[in-house]
């Protein structure tokens, strides 16, 4: 039997990802996204227990605080939401959806959050190991004259603000206008010494 772009995974799968649901969310972390454990689960970024915590936070209405030890994937989960919300708003029949959901990403230095923005970049453009990125949100495409290290927009976004927008805590992000604004690890090299 010849493989699909799926891989090993039914077709069913696309329909739960696509979803909008916690269990939506997890499978879409599971099909994408690899971890630094090839020793479990194959390397496939499988739920644990904080992580299905994490998801729910994620998905839930309001504002959210995650607060975890370090090494909880806290920003590996942040940057799937991210992924898995642009490609949600791909799937809805408003045609304006690209100048509609914009992200504003901080962290503690613009090291960090440029990390973070080319991890997402790499993803949305398929260079991943697991299920490519397009096969299940063909609609998420880059804006190649937008497509900068920390700020960039998918195609059809025609607005003055980018779609991601990433930067470090002390950074130029004035007068940008977000949908979502993230804080991830907002603590500064020199206050983690001190």
């Amino acid at each position: 039997m010849p493989k699909t772009p799926l891989g090993d995974w039914p077709p069913e799968a696309l329909t739960l990802v696509r979803s909008g649901t916690v269990e939506g969310f997890l499978a879409y972390m599971l099909m994408v996204h690899q971890t630094d454990n090839p020793e479990l689960y194959g390397g496939a970024a499988a739920a644990s227990e904080h992580h299905r915590e994490m998801a729910e936070a994620l998905c839930g209405e309001g504002n959210v605080c995650i607060i975890m030890p370090r090494g909880a994937a806290k920003t590996t989960y942040l940057q799937g939401w991210i992924e898995w919300m642009l490609g949600l708003a791909s799937l809805t029949k408003d045609k304006e959806w690209p100048t509609r959901i914009r992200f504003l990403y901080v962290s503690g230095s613009e090291n960090q959050a440029t990390k973070v923005s080319l991890a997402i970049k790499d993803t949305i453009e398929g260079k991943t190991l697991r299920v490519p990125y397009g096969v299940i949100f063909s609609g998420v495409k880059p804006k190649k004259d937008e497509w900068a290290a920390t700020q960039w927009k998918v195609a059809g976004n025609t607005t003055k603000d980018p779609t991601f927008q990433a930067c470090g805590l002390f950074g130029g992000a004035l007068g940008s206008r977000v949908t979502y604004l993230i804080f991830d690890d907002p603590v500064t090299d020199e206050a983690k010494t001190s």
